[in-house]
């Protein structure tokens, strides 16, 4: 993202606010919609969460033995495929990615089958 940190400190501030181009990165980069990002919630949509025993983040395939790499690709690869809608939630803590184990594993036999 080609966002100065003085520039990005700006618009947490407030004394600054980022064009349209800036604010879809931002949106993208954080996972979220840019009516997150302007703080109103237009549609309130009901929350479902995930049951924490079905999915994975980074740090549990790290704890499996997984390199930070290949973690982090499985999880990236998996999760950006996703629409935001789609995405895993298990709590309101939005920082963690989740992706379903069953994705994990067609993930990975799709690349061994090829």
């Amino acid at each position: 993202m080609d966002i100065q940190p003085r520039a990005y400190a700006r618009y947490e501030s407030g004394e600054r606010i980022p064009d349209l181009e800036k604010l879809i990165q931002l949106a993208e980069y954080f996972g979220c919609t840019l009516d997150y990002l302007a703080g109103v919630d237009l549609v309130k949509q009901e929350k479902h969460y995930t049951d924490r025993s079905l999915v994975y983040d980074y740090q549990d395939l790290v704890s499996l033995g997984y390199n930070n790499k290949l973690a982090h690709g499985i999880i990236k690869e998996i999760y950006d495929r996703q629409s935001y809608e789609d995405r895993i939630q298990v709590s309101d803590n939005d920082k963690v990615k989740y992706v379903l184990k069953t994705d994990v594993e067609n993930l990975l036999r799709g690349m061994l089958e090829r």
